[in-house]
């Protein structure tokens, strides 16, 4: 029986799937670092050893939708039709690459949401 081992190498620690069984020539590797390069690898073993490794072949696991939100947003008039925002940008951790900017949503109530 002929069995795979999959290398994905992100400095520094290199990690490493095995697929059980020649049948199998796919995988998805998951849990991989938003906006990091990697370099793949696949070397056949079998009950002998370890045989011959594939060509590296570099990959760009690209940006993510953000997972967190703007922090402490404040809302203070500055006229009667004007008012000043601010707030911080989400963890850097949840930012999940670049930020572009952001969209700002409002609409007219009749009654006051505040404290």
């Amino acid at each position: 029986m002929i069995s795979f081992v999959v290398n994905c190498c992100s400095l520094p620690i290199p990690d490493r799937v095995e697929l059980q069984g020649s049948g199998q020539s796919k995988i998805i590797l998951e849990d991989l670092a938003i906006g990091k390069n990697y370099e793949i690898i696949v070397r056949p073993f079998n009950s002998q050893g370890g045989g011959p490794a594939s060509s590296p072949v570099p990959v760009y696991v690209g940006e993510a939708v953000p997972t967190g939100a703007p922090r402490d947003l404040r809302a203070n008039p500055v006229s009667a039709t004007e008012v000043r925002l601010s707030w911080r940008p989400p963890e850097a951790d949840r930012q999940n690459g670049d930020l572009l900017g952001y969209k700002i949503f409002y609409h007219h109530t009749s009654t006051y949401c505040g404290t």
